[in-house]
């Protein structure tokens, strides 16, 4: 999905917050913003998180902060740390313990530091829980889990990922046999509130059974595997099962196939991608052609 007018906004919403935690000093965060500009203007032909990997790299430049959102994640963690035993009591006690699952992970891409408020976030993530799937392909989703041998996750945010916990749990519980291998792909380097490995450590999904880990940039040189490259398309076909979370990952993967897309579509242009309304969560496959 290649940037339109209407991306704009965020990207520069999630600018002027991420300058604002890093430094006090006005003249600074305008010259970021100016860059910003800059950045967004020269690049219409690439997605917005291509475009958003070049802008925070910009930013930690400019400022000298490697993570200004670490507190934001820290306190995204602890948060939904404290709903995990909620959550899997649902899921526990659930005769669809799959489906709660799918549906609690789906609500938990609603922890979005630039379209919501974190107090908000509980009553958010039940109330997006009650909803009916727009685009539903839970059949495909289930059918999948019980006969793949290897799974990629894409992990979205931190907080978040004790969703994905519950849903990667959730799946090995009705499988009732381990993957043969388990690749989770996080963010090399910290940007905005994406989930990095140390978020990854502290939730315990390195501990899953048969797990590697592997590292998406956060546009530092070397940080990771770059959207729209060879190495991510010899990633995703060398797996039978492939979920991603979140808008970024759907921006990227959309034209790719045998993908489970899990999302709350939190804005116009994603949403009108997927034939749904803003704040609609999504269960999308794209079938293999």
């Amino acid at each position: 999905m290649k940037l339109s007018i209407d991306c704009v906004p965020c990207i520069l919403k999630t600018v002027n917050l991420a300058s604002k935690l890093a430094v006090e000093d006005e003249q600074t965060r305008k010259e970021i913003l100016v860059k910003a500009f800059q950045i967004i203007s020269s690049n219409w032909d690439k997605t917005p998180i291509e475009i958003s990997l070049e802008i925070h790299r910009m930013i930690r430049r400019s400022t000298g902060i490697n993570d200004p959102f670490k507190d934001i994640k820290n306190k995204s963690n602890e948060f939904v740390r404290n709903l995990f035993p909620m959550m899997k009591k649902l899921v526990d006690v659930s005769r669809e313990k799959l489906e709660v699952a799918v549906k609690l992970a789906i609500a938990g891409n609603t922890i979005d530091i630039v379209t919501v408020e974190f107090q908000d976030f509980k009553k958010n993530l039940f109330k997006t829980f009650r909803k009916k799937l727009a685009v539903n392909d839970y059949s495909k989703f289930k059918e999948a889990v019980s006969s793949c041998n290897n799974l990629l996750y894409f992990l979205d945010n931190a907080g978040e990922i004790y969703t994905d916990k519950l849903l990667i749990e959730a799946m090995l519980d009705i499988r009732n046999r381990e993957f043969k291998n388990i690749s989770i792909v996080v963010r090399g380097g910290p940007i905005v509130n994406d989930a990095t490995y140390d978020d990854l450590k502290a939730v315990g999904l390195d501990d899953l059974p048969n797990t590697s880990i592997v590292f998406a940039s956060n546009g530092e040189e070397g940080s990771g595997i770059s959207p729209n490259s060879r190495e991510l398309d010899d990633l995703i076909n060398s797996h039978d099962l492939v979920i991603a979370k979140g808008m970024a990952n759907y921006e990227v993967m959309e034209n790719k196939r045998n993908i489970f897309f899990l999302l709350i579509a939190k804005c116009a242009p994603i949403a009108g991608r997927l034939g749904v309304k803003p704040g609609d969560p999504v269960l999308k496959y794209s079938a293999p052609r």
